[in-house]
């Protein structure tokens, strides 16, 4: 698989052989590897038409369930056969277009408004507030900022605290961001940078209430996270 830039065209007369043990290694658009595909673009659509897929699954089922269980229970089947699926891996592909991330939040939004019995035009921000479940973005963000958390108290390896500069590593003086920005916000104006983990985690921890951000457990730093949604 060659990696190349979405609007990139590759001339189809460059051919690149690749052996291993003597076979040939064939060129492919996406590879799936450990439940999660990755595209030759990194714009992650194969990966999230997968994640739709399970969800509209799960929905047939929590359709049918919802005429005979409480919603208390049916939230519970929730967890554990839609939400299970959209944690994983979502570091990489939650930061993906609207376009494309649009089409599962439209998915989860009906199948939000399927649980609560819901007309198909009713308040969306409202159904989740009211019934605790997150939206794509907020999972996304919660996701992100327990990532942030781990290289803070370096309990990540340290490949990843490597790229990551605390400010009173710039300068030892105090300044107004030092007091509210923890690491520096790297400098780039390109959009796919933007979308980079090292741009987009220091966005979300630094949004973050600094006594969350300080509390030394981490089962307590989630939690009080997820309450703050």
């Amino acid at each position: 698989m060659l990696f190349t830039k979405q609007n990139e065209y590759i001339d189809t007369n460059f051919n690149v052989q690749i052996e291993i043990n003597n076979h040939l290694l064939s060129r492919t658009e996406c590879v799936k590897y450990l439940g999660v595909i990755i595209d030759d673009k990194l714009i992650w659509k194969p990966h999230i038409t997968l994640v739709k897929k399970q969800v509209s699954k799960a929905s047939g089922i929590i359709c049918k369930l919802k005429h005979y269980i409480l919603f208390r229970s049916l939230k519970t089947v929730y967890y554990s056969i839609v939400y299970s699926h959209l944690p994983y891996a979502i570091t990489s592909w939650g930061s993906s277009s609207f376009s494309t991330l649009n089409t599962l939040n439209i998915i989860h939004n009906k199948l939000l408004r399927i649980m609560r019995f819901s007309k198909f035009n009713s308040n969306i921000c409202k159904l989740y507030k009211d019934t605790q479940i997150l939206t794509i973005d907020q999972i996304f963000k919660l996701e992100i900022s327990k990532l942030m958390y781990k290289i803070k108290f370096r309990l990540v390896p340290k490949q990843f605290t490597e790229h990551f500069t605390k400010i009173e590593d710039i300068h030892s003086y105090h300044t107004r961001q030092q007091s509210s920005i923890e690491y520096a916000i790297p400098r780039t104006r390109l959009k796919i940078a933007q979308k980079s983990f090292t741009y987009i985690g220091i966005r979300i921890w630094s949004s973050i209430d600094l006594t969350i951000c300080s509390i030394p457990n981490y089962h307590l730093f989630v939690t009080k996270l997820q309450h703050k949604h």
